[in-house]
């Protein structure tokens, strides 16, 4: 098969938990509020990975009513622990959304996993925050999201890339940037600007290591 876009994973990791817990197919609601996305959008995900044999039908007759196809599964069944697909020194000219395809995967606690479906993994790549004790080097589980609670930290388009900051909402519909360091400018920005990409929900110290 060929390789996945990030998306496209999430999305079948999604799928293949889902089934796994609930013995039924997600919807399209359920696939979106997991990874961040559009309805069309998870209509699109779901097609693809049919088309390209990582779904499968399962007999029934009805539209996208499909199954994980069971090779699919048992090879993501044989990991020790959950992988989150790892995003390592973003640099983007086009929506974090459609970037291209994740070639590395670091092994989680099931509890990050079970709360936070559609996660992936980001590295800290400067000291911008480091006083919310966040600093260069660290691992953050990020929860995809369009929209995060007041004064939460999250991974945040900032023009040129993608940053860690705190959301502050401001009467009038701005939003307030916030490092946590200083040295860094503080930005301000419509909230129609769609720049939240996630929730961060957990800090990995130390050694982490991320599989091909």
């Amino acid at each position: 098969m060929r390789e996945l876009s990030w998306n496209k994973k999430r999305a079948l990791n999604y799928i293949i938990e889902h089934i796994e817990e609930h013995g039924l197919f997600p919807t399209n609601k359920e696939i979106c509020e997991a990874i961040g996305c559009k309805s069309s959008e998870a209509s699109y995900y779901v097609k693809s990975l049919y088309n390209r044999g990582y779904l499968v039908s399962d007999g029934s007759g009805k539209s996208f009513s499909v199954a994980v196809n069971e090779s699919v599964s048992e090879k993501r069944k044989t990991s020790v622990c959950p992988l989150l697909p790892f995003i390592d020194n973003i640099i983007i000219d086009k929506p974090i959304r459609d970037s291209s395809t994740v070639s590395k995967w670091v092994p989680v606690a099931e509890n990050l996993v079970s709360k936070s479906r559609g996660a992936f993994a980001y590295r800290m790549t400067d000291d911008s925050m480091i006083y919310e004790h966040i600093n260069r080097g660290d691992v953050l589980v990020i929860r995809p999201a369009l929209a995060v609670d007041d004064e939460s930290i999250a991974l945040v388009l900032n023009g040129v890339g993608t940053s860690i900051r705190r959301v502050t909402y401001l009467i009038g519909g701005d939003i307030k940037l916030i490092p946590g360091n200083p040295v860094y400018p503080l930005r301000r920005v419509r909230i129609e600007d769609n720049c939240i990409i996630g929730k961060v929900v957990a800090v990995l110290r130390g050694e982490v290591v991320a599989y091909q």
